[in-house]
């Protein structure tokens, strides 16, 4: 997952496939972020975040997809859009409540975690 400031408030992307994952020296700084968004956005990872995660497992469908449609095009052929799905009635939910919410719920069932030691410092030499 990719946490990333939008406006004010916070933006999260599922990163699915290894092709979108990069390195932290790679992604961009500048927004200020309240520590209570910090502490939801940590909460939020801990919670969603699996061991047993292998992006190498999964292929970007879509991508591929959208490439062969690419490539078709370039050959001349015409691309045909897809019937449009149905609109489904939307839902207005409080994303800030829900998250709290959740974020709630998950640490009451969760067994408390042990205290942090502090790290050393390294003295400068």
């Amino acid at each position: 997952m990719l946490l990333c400031p939008f406006g004010r408030g916070l933006v999260l992307h599922f990163l699915y496939y290894q092709n979108k994952i990069r390195d932290f020296s790679q992604v961009g700084k500048g927004e200020k972020v309240s520590t209570d968004e910090i502490d939801r956005a940590r909460g939020l990872i801990e919670k969603t975040t699996s061991a047993e995660f292998d992006p190498e497992r999964y292929e970007d469908e879509y991508g591929k997809r959208a490439q062969a449609m690419i490539e078709e095009k370039v050959k001349g052929h015409e691309i045909k859009a897809a019937a449009k799905a149905p609109e489904r009635g939307a839902k207005v939910v409080d994303i800030m409540a829900a998250l709290k919410q959740s974020l709630a719920e998950t640490e009451s069932k969760r067994p408390p975690r042990p205290a942090a030691t502090p790290r050393k410092r390294k003295s400068g030499s």
